[in-house]
């Protein structure tokens, strides 16, 4: 059993303030991907946090909605590092840590 809505789309503002702190797999228009934690949500883009490179920094995005094709929230098993929840705007009280 899962658990509802796991698996359904963000679609709209209202789904990525909802999604904030979460992690997420971003598809774009043109078929590439992205992974990375939902921000701040603000004049029709989000804010997201990846890991990149080698040594995995953190790098922060705006990304307009209009380029994504489709955005689902991904299931963790661990929690978000503290790094990431200040990049996100989050304590870890917020987010449940």
């Amino acid at each position: 059993m899962t658990s509802p809505g796991v698996e359904r789309p963000l679609t709209s503002e209202k789904h990525y303030r909802r999604a904030r702190g979460r992690k997420v797999e971003l598809t774009f228009s043109d078929g590439s991907s992205l992974i990375g934690r939902v921000g701040e949500v603000h004049d029709g883009s989000v804010r997201l946090v990846v890991r990149e490179g080698a040594r995995a920094s953190l790098s922060v995005r705006d990304i307009p909605l209009g380029e994504i094709a489709k955005a689902v929230v991904q299931v963790e098993f661990s929690p978000p590092s503290k790094r990431e929840l200040e990049l996100v705007g989050q304590s870890g009280k917020e987010a449940g840590a």
